[in-house]
């Protein structure tokens, strides 16, 4: 999977890192943290800039964000509950996860969809019940891109450079070398 996020990163630029940040949101077993660290790496070689990675990674998992909050304020509780369990297997999530997230909501409010961005299962199903409760739009979306994972992943890959003439080495991974 590795490999597929850092060819698309490297053609589609902005673009790439938003769609597979969008596709983060709805299908969590991609991982938001190797999308970020290319591109940071990419920040580095000079073919983006970190600021503009930042933005784009977060556009993205902001618009996969409202896709479950739309998604659960359409259909609501029960219908959401079926789609879930019926493609929990493709979503990798089940619906105790969602009821997990409910309650957290009941308890923290609104407030604990900034929290939930901190928190690798929460950050992509807190938008669920969210949309379930009908939290306020501004609340949801003023939120959303305070979480600090946003700004804070592209730094690694920033701050290391990538070897890839080693990419194909035995382990998988490349050497890593300071720019």
């Amino acid at each position: 999977m590795e490999d597929w996020i850092i060819r698309l990163v490297e053609w589609a630029g902005y673009w790439g890192v938003a769609a597979l940040m969008l596709l983060e949101t709805v299908f969590p077993p991609v991982p938001s943290e190797v999308i970020m660290t290319v591109a940071g790496v990419s920040a580095a070689r000079g073919t983006m800039t970190l600021e503009g990675t930042i933005l784009a990674g977060t556009a993205g998992a902001m618009l996969g964000n409202w896709f479950w909050y739309w998604l659960a304020i359409k259909f609501g509780e029960a219908r959401m509950h079926v789609f879930i369990d019926k493609y929990s297997r493709w979503l990798t999530l089940d619906w105790d996860e969602v009821e997990r997230g409910e309650r957290l909501f009941a308890k923290y409010g609104s407030s604990i969809v900034l929290i939930a961005r901190m928190i690798p299962t929460l950050r992509s199903l807190i938008s669920i019940p969210a949309g379930c409760s009908r939290c306020r739009c501004g609340a949801f979306w003023s939120s959303r891109p305070l979480g600090p994972w946003a700004g804070a992943r592209p730094w690694p890959g920033r701050a290391i450079s990538w070897d890839r003439s080693s990419a194909k080495s035995s382990s998988g991974w490349g050497r890593f070398r300071l720019p």
